[in-house]
């Protein structure tokens, strides 16, 4: 099956739920991923094998979610 690729938003916080350990810096807070994910100038993008997920790419321009820490 092909990779497809796809943005995520608010409403697909729950696909980042079962995300291994060392993925990401520090373990996903549900409230910074909720502002991420709801701010414009943000980007995650997940690509899918099927329904697997195997990858994640993020981009932000200024986010508040990250802001002191």
């Amino acid at each position: 099956m092909p990779i497809s690729y796809r943005r995520i938003g608010v409403g697909d916080a729950a696909l980042l739920s079962t995300v291994a350990d060392g993925v990401f810096d520090e373990p996903i807070d549900p409230g910074r991923l909720k502002t991420y994910l709801a701010t414009a100038e943000n980007l995650m993008v997940l690509a899918f094998d099927g329904e697997a997920r195997r990858g994640a790419m993020r981009w932000c321009a200024a986010s508040p979610s990250r802001q002191g820490h």
